[in-house]
């Protein structure tokens, strides 16, 4: 789920689709082989994306390996950690090491994705061959990583299954282009 640029928007969009809880989200989730991603932006306690978060098998938190970002991480941690019941860093791109960032924080690092301006246009929307996710850096890391989330959501039960967000494994295995239907 790709929201609009804009804060305003953005807003306007997860009121939507939340207006009635998650109803839609689950739905989406629970056919066979879907993954279910939601970009919620950046969170805060009165964000209508918060439901969305609330109800998610897995959080993924993504964060540059860099000072400010981090800095930002380690002190909102906590309040995330209380949102779901799995929350994961993921970092991006360069910047502090993996293990270093790990042993600094205290928060095991899920992945790190790659720095791949042209594959995150395509899947941000913009123009450009279907198979291009596929086919890029960031598409495949991606697929690799919705794969094992799909499979940390799935491994844990949730607190109640009738309002918690499904995500279900990938039909096809590790082929990426499952992930991008």
């Amino acid at each position: 789920m790709v929201g609009p640029a804009g804060t305003e928007q953005a807003r306007a969009s997860l009121a939507q689709v939340t207006r009635r809880g998650t109803e839609v989200l689950r739905w989406a989730a629970g056919r066979a082989g879907t993954v279910v991603v939601a970009d919620c932006g950046r969170l805060d306690a009165g964000s209508p994306a918060l439901k969305v978060v609330q109800d998610a098998d897995v959080l993924l938190l993504l964060a540059r390996a860099y000072d400010d970002a981090l800095a930002h991480v380690a002190t909102q941690w906590p309040t995330v950690a209380r949102w779901t019941r799995q929350p994961s860093l993921v970092l991006v791109g360069d910047g502090y090491p993996t293990d270093e960032v790990t042993r600094a924080l205290d928060i095991p690092v899920t992945a790190r994705l790659p720095e791949d301006p042209a594959g995150a246009a395509v899947l941000g929307g913009r123009p450009g061959r279907r198979s291009a996710p596929a086919r890029s850096s960031l598409g495949r890391a991606l697929a690799h990583l919705a794969e094992a989330t799909a499979s940390r959501a799935t491994a844990v039960p949730p607190d109640e299954p009738t309002t918690s967000l499904s995500i279900s494994p990938t039909a096809r295995g590790n082929d990426p282009r499952t992930v991008w239907r």
